[in-house]
Formats: structure tokens, sequence, C-alpha cells
């Protein structure tokens, strides 16, 4: 049986070992709703043993997780932002470590909530790759889910043009490697509904959700506000996170929910409990829910 007819979906992430945790809390809420996925983990520095623990456990649900190991020399001088390390640069090496012309990329930051299957299963032959629109900017994409044609990435050279643009410009692009992303597939690109990629602004009060649709497939924490790295809780920083909800709301910007709901909900992220509960949760007891 090839990989092909063996494997429902190829599904890649990038990370350092730091973010294990992160990593296996994505891989938990992806197999809360599927069995039979391949997963790629591009990475510099997870031992062997993290696989093979990870492995027996990934059994339990006809899955498995293939180790790609990259070198990072060349992104050492590279610009990242506070909350982001130089594994964002990791996903230029897809074409050139995996032979699947079509995979899904997922950040680390991101929590499944439903089916990835309808998403998987488009069409993406004509162009580079398939993505949500990137909140607040129009025609540019969000690169922390990408469905991509894998082949048009080797035709395209990703990972030596992406250098390219980084040797060049490194110094302009304020969004690192999803600005380069989106200059080699400019009008090269899919639309694909927000809910594949429902991006949550923690610490921007202008633009930060309370709820998300029920139809929601993917969560994507796209600032510094993670669920595992809180909102301060000093006086002066619980003060301040008030200003700015009454300022945005006074303002007009923040006027979707209720002064009383964003008040309220100053200090917390959507599915941020369920997240915690989601990387708590033994491997053994997802695989007994799964299976029945």
């Amino acid at each position: 049986m090839s990989n092909t007819q063996k494997y429902a979906m190829n599904i890649v992430m990038a990370a350092d070992y730091d973010y294990k945790i992160q990593v296996e809390t994505v891989l938990k809420s992806i197999l809360q709703h599927h069995t039979r996925i391949q997963f790629f983990l591009i990475n510099q520095d997870y031992p062997k043993e993290w696989f093979l623990s990870i492995n027996e456990k990934l059994a339990a649900f006809e899955s498995c997780i293939i180790d790609k190991k990259v070198s990072t020399i060349a992104y050492k001088h590279f610009n990242t932002a506070e909350h982001i390390s130089e594994a964002t640069f990791y996903r230029y090496h897809i074409p050139e470590l995996i032979e699947e012309d079509k995979v899904l990329y997922l950040d680390s930051d991101i929590v499944v909530v439903g089916d990835l299957s309808p998403l998987y299963d488009l069409d993406i032959e004509p162009v580079g790759l398939a993505a949500t629109e990137n909140f607040g900017r129009e025609y540019d994409f969000n690169a922390g889910v990408l469905l991509i044609n894998n082949r048009r990435w080797r035709e395209k050279n990703v990972l030596n043009r992406a250098l390219s643009i980084h040797e060049k410009l490194d110094a302009t692009l304020n969004f690192a490697d999803q600005d380069v992303l989106n200059e080699l597939f400019k009008n090269e690109w899919m639309p694909v509904p927000e809910i594949y990629n429902m991006q949550i602004f923690g610490g921007n009060f202008n633009l930060k959700r309370y709820s998300i649709p029920s139809e929601t497939v993917i969560i994507h924490y796209t600032t510094a506000i993670k669920p595992w790295a809180m909102y301060k809780k000093t006086i002066k920083a619980r003060i301040g996170r008030i200003y700015k909800v009454v300022t945005a709301y006074v303002s007009g910007r923040n006027k979707r929910y209720p002064l009383q709901v964003a008040l309220k909900n100053r200090s917390k992220l959507v599915y941020e409990q369920e997240w915690h509960q989601l990387s708590q949760v033994r491997w053994e007891e997802l695989a007994k829910k799964t299976t029945k």
C-alpha cells in the first residue's frame, strides 16, 4: 500500500524543541477529529527518543510523525519578532525535505477544532497554495496555515529564492517569512474561508475576538499573547487593558461586541481553557475517546 493510500493527509509542522508541548497539543487537537495522518516535523533539535515515544502513541490513530532535520545557520541573522523564533523559516525547506505533492502546513500556535478534510481536499493544482487572507491586510495571506502544492514549490525553487530575498531586503520585512512567501506567490494563491485560520489577536483590543463562529475549524493565536503566555497580572497592566478596551469601544473600532463583554473578557483568550485541557490530556485517554 502506498503512503498516498495509507494516509488520509500529509501535515507538516516546524518547531524548536522548546515548543514540544505546543507541537504535541496541535497533534492531539488534530487526532481528536482524524486518523491516518502522516505528520512531518521540520526541526533541528528534537531527539530521536521524542519521535520514538510520540510514534508509539500515534500508532493508536494509524498515524506517524517523521523527523526532518534542517540546518539553521542561514537564519541566524534574519529578523524575527519577540514571539517568533527562527523556526518560522523552516517552512522554506518543505519542497526539499518532503516528497509528497500536497501537504498542509500548520504553525504550532494553532489548535484544530473541526474537520480538516474539506480544506485538504481542495484542488490547488493551478496555484502554489491555498490560505486565508491575513486579517486587516487585504490581498495578503496569513502563512500560519498553508495548503501547499509542493510540486509548484519545487518548480519555483522556493528555498533559494526566499533566502535571496532575505539577503537583499531582510531589514524591511515586517512579517519575516510571511512577507517573503506573499512576494513569491503574489497572484498565485487561492483564498479559503476564515474558518480555516481564525486569527486571534490577544494583545490588540481593536481586533480582539471574544467569540468565534461554531463552524470554525482552526484557531490561530497570531500575537505574543498565547494560551501558554498569558496576560500580565499587575495592577498597571490590568488598568492598561481596561483603558485600551474602552478606547477601542469609544472610537468605534471594537463595537462588534457589547462593552460589558469586552471588559469581562479583557484578560481572556478564545479557547484558552480548552487549550490547557487538551495540552494536559493523556494520549491513552485521547485514543479511547477517538476509537469509541
